[in-house]
């Protein structure tokens, strides 16, 4: 059996499943936080602490694990002094207490990668350890960068959920025509932002429509940024959820995508490059390319509720199949199967 330690603060913890035995390195503290003090929830990385890293250096010592999977690690902010290079001389140290421990760098930042044509700088301030780098797509553009600048790399969505943890929305009865989850971005940050806002402006204006995400949104209905267990929670009180991500990223999934599929409502989402290999239009979920079509295509599922629930549901088990924690355990054996 392959001894794997994963730094992420929940998920895959203590888990054994016949192949991998899995070991959580609490590196980013009991309590783990994003830079600024903001609980981490699902996010892929935080702020590693003093502790945390001294309890990584020790459960190398103990495991001589196979393989260690870990994410972004920043200090508590910008100007604090334990910056990455405390991260880097840590894992260095682990390295040279167990060097055939194959290392695995989850990257997050494939929009960053694509504009720039460069790896984003986690990537960079950990190249010294990285064995492997796991992308979150399939965009052969990322892969070659990552090849160009000496890196293996493979795929692992980032993402899952705890089927147990996560009910459907099936009884719940909702307010909402439509529920999107996001932060307000304005139209030039990234080159997605106008055209979500244009979007859900269409879509405010013709529906009802609830927005949940930091800034100001000009919407009608409002709330607060929603993370980690109170962001699944939301799509309950909606028909149907939206999504709008870069389109073009090949099968670029996010935890929106994994979260609004595993809640049972229909999904309405971009199509983005490859979608169609991991689901069916009108089966699993539903496919738009621009905001008239999203528009149509949203007033059709909210026309017939039965066919909208019957394409919720099939989008469940298609979550509770490929993207639990379980199958996302499955996916990491595939890849330490062919890296070990």
């Amino acid at each position: 059996m392959t001894t794997l330690l994963v730094t992420r603060p929940a998920q895959w913890d203590n888990h054994d499943n016949g192949f991998v035995k899995v070991i959580h390195a609490p590196v980013f503290g009991p309590v783990p936080r994003l830079r600024g003090g903001a609980p981490m929830g699902d996010s892929v990385g935080g702020c590693a602490t003093d502790e945390g890293l001294s309890k990584l250096v020790k459960l190398f010592k103990k495991h001589k694990p196979d393989a260690f999977l870990f994410w972004a690690m920043y200090g508590w902010s910008d100007t604090d002094k334990h910056q990455l290079a405390s991260v880097q001389v840590a894992l260095a140290t682990c390295k040279r207490i167990a060097p055939k421990c194959k290392f695995f760098y989850g990257n997050g930042n494939q929009a960053t990668t694509i504009r720039s044509g460069e790896p984003d700088f986690n990537v960079m301030a950990f190249k010294d350890v990285i064995d492997v780098v796991l992308d979150n797509t399939r965009d052969k553009r990322i892969h070659k960068c990552y090849t160009k600048h000496g890196f293996n790399v493979d795929t692992l969505h980032t993402f899952g959920f705890d089927p147990s943890k996560f009910p459907t929305s099936f009884d719940v009865k909702p307010k909402y025509d439509a529920y999107f989850g996001g932060s307000y971005t304005g139209h030039t940050r990234f080159p997605n932002s106008g055209f979500r806002h244009d979007l859900l402006a269409r879509i405010d204006k013709e529906f009802n429509l609830l927005v949940s995400g930091r800034g100001k949104w000009p919407m009608k209905n409002v709330e607060r940024y929603r993370n980690a267990e109170d962001y699944p929670k939301m799509f309950s009180r909606a028909k149907v959820a939206i999504g709008c991500y870069h389109d073009d990223i090949e099968r670029y999934y996010t935890k929106r995508t994994i979260y609004a599929l595993a809640s049972g409502r229909p999904y309405l989402v971009r199509y983005i490059p490859g979608m169609e290999k991991d689901f069916d239009q009108g089966k699993h979920l539903v496919m738009y390319q621009d905001v008239t079509d999203a528009v149509r295509l949203l007033g059709q599922l909210l026309e017939y509720p039965k066919r909208a629930k019957e394409i919720g549901m099939a989008g469940r088990q298609i979550a509770v199949d490929n993207h639990s924690w379980d199958a996302r355990l499955m996916d990491m054996a595939g890849v330490l199967g062919r890296w070990l």
